[in-house]
């Protein structure tokens, strides 16, 4: 382990069984802080631990509510005026992130609207977790080390194969499953580099409103395969329970999901047990357990093995992408 007496660590209040996870696989303790907002609910954040001069992570997902961020910017605030001299924004789930662009008038790109607000809080970094679309990295004046999830999932991948096999044939045939196109290039990746006698399918969806999409078409073969479905995240369920029902219906034997993100709003959760999908793998970069109930189809794979690495080699000037990341 490289020397990381001047990394300070600290965890907001949005992911704390990834930050200890992260704090465990780093072997740097997560500093003191005091998170108590004012009665009215706006956010105050005070850092018990001396930063002056030193190199501060702070870890923090920003799914909703916006107090999630808005903790996140303040503690970036009081840790600057703290002298650190580097703040380092590590967020395991970026929010916001799904508008990336303008898809009609009139509307946010929220996406860059973040980045922004975390460079003018003085974020002098950002480390992210499988950004909803890669892009985003340029959104940022600072520079951004996007995580993904190969090291997590691909074992993953591998053990559910080989346990379907187990049960249909030990040659029965695998694909990899996108959602929608624009993952088409994480699918065609990790098929490229990890599965390379897999088929790919590609499901071409249109959205018809918020949470609300409508399969068009469906490219490639699942007919006789065992299916894993790869997305960024999960919010409503509602895309993935939609290709999963659709590749079924083409002829798949069995259908799995994997993603990063669990957002798991409203009857999510409700809403796989139902469905064709035979099990979920996610990660653990926004909190879930206490929406799971025994007998769940869902797993939960913690992400703080990745993104330790990752923090170290910041703190000691070493590369990033020889550590913990893949290019896709």
């Amino acid at each position: 382990m490289n020397d990381l007496s001047r990394v300070v660590l600290f965890s907001g209040g949005s992911c704390p069984g990834l930050a200890k996870e992260i704090s465990s696989n780093l072997g740097v303790p997560l500093g003191s802080t005091k998170i108590e907002p004012f009665a009215d609910g706006e956010p105050f954040a005070q850092l018990d631990e001396n930063v002056r001069g030193r190199h501060v992570f702070i870890i923090q997902s920003t799914h909703p509510p916006a107090d999630n961020l808005m903790q996140l910017l303040v503690m970036i605030d009081a840790a600057k005026r703290a002298s650190a001299v580097a703040v380092t924004a590590v967020m395991p789930y970026f929010g916001c992130a799904r508008q990336d662009r303008k898809k009609e008038g009139r509307v946010p790109i929220t996406a860059r609207l973040v980045a922004d607000l975390l460079h003018t809080a003085g974020a002098n970094r950002v480390v992210a977790v499988e950004l909803h679309a890669a892009q985003i990295q340029g959104f940022f004046s600072v520079p951004c080390d996007h995580l993904y999830m190969y090291p997590v999932m691909v074992p993953e991948i591998k053990r559910i194969i080989d346990a379907e096999r187990e049960i249909h044939g030990l040659d029965t045939p695998f694909a990899l499953v996108s959602a929608d196109v624009n993952g088409g290039g994480m699918v065609r990746n990790f098929r490229n580099k990890r599965f390379p006698e897999g088929r790919v399918v590609i499901i071409d969806k249109s959205r018809t409103g918020h949470g609300q999409s409508k399969v068009n078409e469906i490219y490639g073969h699942p007919e006789g395969c065992i299916c894993v479905v790869l997305d960024d995240m999960i919010d409503g369920a509602g895309s993935i329970i939609g290709a999963a029902d659709a590749i079924m219906a083409k002829g798949a034997k069995v259908v799995h999901g994997v993603a990063a993100h669990p957002g798991f709003s409203g009857t999510a959760v409700d809403k796989i047990q139902d469905s064709q999908l035979a099990s979920v793998v996610v990660g653990d970069t926004v909190p879930c357990g206490e929406k799971l109930g025994a007998g769940s189809k869902i797993t939960v794979c913690s992400f703080g093995g990745i993104i330790a690495p990752a923090i170290e080699a910041i703190a000691t000037e070493t590369s990033v992408s020889n550590v913990c990341f893949e290019e896709r």
